[in-house]
């Protein structure tokens, strides 16, 4: 799949004198080069003082997600700040820039790390999310049987990854443990639905694509040293969480 967008956050040019150059020649030679086919460039333009909103960058970046690069001087708290927000999410390249040689250097290697894959995500953190957006997308939130996914119907389908189904029934146990989900029996097997009284932090660890508001589970996931490509994690449903 093609890159549909990447995140460019400069100076102004006044600050950074020929950027608009050096932009321009890269954007010919991405035009020449059929990987970059139906990208969109999102800028973001530093104050004169290198300052930006972390916040507001991270959402625009959580809406359309694709990799970020960021050029030299920018305030280095609202970096930190914004790598703290999206570091775990998506690909970002910072370095000096002083031509249009260096700055294609950093667009190609922003794009090729995005899409090979990176960041990686501890699995259980990955699954555990993707566990909660299936759940979400089939409105499984209790009440009547329908409100109820049975547990053999839980690790496929909905983005879940095939090859890790054998880590699903300790997530739900720790899910579970953690009021996280809850269940039902019904004809002797397990039927599991998400808690409608955590119903704001489900939503915010899909927001987020975070497990921050449960932070005994994050650091129960944590210790998985299996890792997922974090691009697994770009369908989870964000409609509804903001």
């Amino acid at each position: 799949m093609s890159l549909k967008y990447l995140h460019l956050l400069r100076p102004r040019e006044s600050l950074l004198r020929g950027f608009e150059c050096w932009m321009k020649e890269s954007l010919e030679v991405m035009q020449a080069n059929a990987k970059w086919d139906n990208c969109c460039i999102r800028e973001t333009i530093f104050d004169e003082y290198g300052a930006f909103s972390a916040q507001s960058v991270a959402d625009k970046i959580m809406s359309e997600m694709g990799p970020v690069v960021m050029v030299p001087n920018f305030q280095t708290s609202a970096a930190l700040e914004l790598a703290r927000r999206i570091g775990t999410k998506t690909v970002i390249r910072t370095g000096p820039v002083g031509d249009s040689t260096c700055l294609w250097q950093l667009l190609e290697e922003a794009h090729d790390a995005f899409q090979a894959g990176d960041p990686q995500r501890p699995r259980s953190i990955a699954v555990a999310i993707l566990l909660m957006n299936k759940l979400e997308k089939e409105h499984m939130w209790g009440g009547k049987n329908k409100g109820y996914k049975w547990v053999g119907d839980l690790p496929t389908g909905r983005g879940m990854p095939a090859n890790c189904a054998g880590v699903v029934p300790n997530i739900i146990g720790q899910l579970f443990n953690k009021t996280v989900i809850i269940r039902k029996t019904s004809q002797g097997m397990y039927k599991y639905a998400l808690n409608p009284a955590m119903k704001a932090e489900i939503y915010e660890c899909l927001r987020s694509q975070s497990l921050d508001v449960f932070p005994e589970l994050k650091r129960i996931f944590e210790r998985d040293i299996q890792t997922l490509s974090a691009r697994l994690l770009d369908l989870v449903n964000r409609s509804g969480c903001d």
